[in-house]
């Protein structure tokens, strides 16, 4: 017989959630559909975004051969910019545009740039995506004998006219998880979302997470679906802690008191997608296993945890 003083239950009847959370019998290309959107929404689509950036290089030609001259760095959108001048042994110079990003790991800019030397147009409409491999767009040569089609004498200005296309970095409070072996998840980072896609989608596959360490700083959430942009649904069916009501006699609720549980059961949820909020620094492990025991034995007398049952019910 489990221990069960102090353990706090809440029962929810899947079905009533049925019409925003349908989501054990849809199919794997609704599971692709929703792995898309979500890379979707962390990818900035970022069309409109535009800057200019210029610089004036004096004596150009006493600049060193074989060196870059360096602008001044900029910062647009997230990303370190600069103009470099390069000369050549013999008098011609290319001019490029350097950019840097503060994320690590993959990053990716997509631009279309256009270029004037000293007012003039020299290249319109270039195409190129900038990223922790190619950081630097230098594919042409001014040539010495061209100088004075641009005006080019003591001193030559550089502009570039950039539109952003697309931006797309690596971001470390966002992660996606396809439960297949066991994994572990560990949230180092506050304010942290990780979706989990069960693309094994035989009966009774679930999601099954072990060794939750929670945190008393932490408020971790479980949710149905997958995260929206920006837009807040009521679509939590874990958490902890929890915020326990006390209630007048007419029912009204007059108070909340913190509840956070230092023991966090195995927790079993079947749905083919779901995500996990934190704010702070939590682990566990996840796999996908069934585990059919409706009789319990918990692991400590205050304890909470969760089971999605193949009936469509959920017990925390």
């Amino acid at each position: 017989m489990g221990m069960m003083c102090h353990m706090f239950f809440v029962i929810f009847d899947r079905k009533i959630c049925s019409r925003r959370n349908n989501l054990h019998n849809r199919a794997s290309t609704e599971i692709r559909h929703a792995f898309e959107y979500i890379v979707a929404i962390r990818m900035s689509f970022d069309k409109g975004k535009k800057f200019v950036i210029k610089h004036v290089f004096e004596n150009v030609k006493s600049l060193t051969s074989d060196e870059f001259a360096n602008g001044t760095v900029e910062k647009h959108f997230d990303a370190f910019w600069k103009i470099r001048l390069f000369k050549h042994k013999n008098g011609d110079i290319t001019p490029s545009l350097f950019c840097d990003s503060f994320e690590t790991g993959h990053w990716s800019i997509s631009t279309t740039c256009d270029v004037l030397v000293n007012g003039k147009p020299f290249k319109t409409g270039l195409k190129f995506e900038f990223g922790e491999n190619s950081t630097n767009l230098n594919y042409w040569y001014i040539f010495k004998k061209d100088f004075h089609k641009y005006r080019i004498k003591d001193s030559a200005r550089v502009e570039f006219h950039v539109k952003i296309d697309k931006m797309k970095t690596s971001d470390p409070s966002f992660s996606v998880h396809v439960v297949n072996n066991s994994e572990n998840i560990i949230q180092k980072y506050g304010n942290s979302t990780a979706v989990i896609l069960n693309t094994s989608l035989q009966n009774y596959k679930v999601s099954y997470l072990t060794e939750i360490i929670p945190n008393p700083e932490t408020d971790l959430s479980f949710h149905f679906g997958f995260p929206t942009d920006g837009v807040k649904i009521q679509n939590t069916f874990f958490e902890n802690p929890i915020d326990l009501p006390y209630y007048e006699y007419n029912g009204v609720i007059y108070n909340y008191t913190r509840q956070f549980f230092k023991t966090v059961e195995p927790i079993q949820i079947k749905l083919d997608y779901w995500y996990l909020t934190a704010t702070g620094p939590v682990s566990m492990k996840i796999g996908g296993q069934f585990v059919p025991n409706y009789n319990y034995t918990t692991a400590a007398s205050a304890t909470t945890g969760l089971i999605m049952n193949n009936d469509n019910d959920m017990f925390q």
